[in-house]
Parts: structure tokens; sequence; C-alpha cells
């Protein structure tokens, strides 16, 4: 995926869900007003290449957790000890 797109991604969905949930119902002139100043904000994010910085931010979190998984679900568990513990009498 895009960084810019993935940046995008990252900061306009939580701020649209968050636009959504507090004008929606009784501010709906205003939710779009919001949502063009969303987008307004959004693309010049973009030009600037903020986006595309918070792309490499969110690609490098999300692929460095898929690693960390993968590895963990490879790696063998560790082998029982084949002798016996020592008893004292």
């Amino acid at each position: 995926m895009n960084a810019t797109i993935l940046g995008g991604l990252i900061l306009g969905v939580p701020l649209l869900l968050i636009g959504i949930y507090f004008l929606w119902r009784k501010w709906r002139t205003v939710f779009w007003m919001y949502l063009g100043a969303l987008l307004l904000g959004l693309g010049y994010l973009a030009s600037t290449g903020a986006l595309s910085d918070m792309g490499s931010w969110g690609e490098g979190i999300v692929f460095e957790s898929i690693e960390k998984l993968e590895k963990k679900i490879e790696a063998p568990a560790p082998a029982p000890d084949a002798q016996p513990a020592p008893t004292t009498p």
C-alpha cells in the first residue's frame, strides 16, 4: 500500500468517525463543513509530504508487529531436558 494512502487512512478515518459521532445527528450542515475542512487539510498534508511520513511510520509499526507474530509462531518449543535432575539423598 502506498505510504500516502496509508497516512491518509491513519489520520482521516479516526477524524471522520469523530465528526460523524459528534456532528451528524444534530448539526448535519456543520458536519458537511467539517468534512470539507478535513478533506482540505488532508490534501494540504498530502501536498507537503506529511501524509507519506505518517504512512511510513504506520507501515513500520504494522510490519514489525506482523514479523514478531510470525517469529513467535515459527519458533519451536524448547525441548525438555533428556537427563533427569539429580536427586540428593
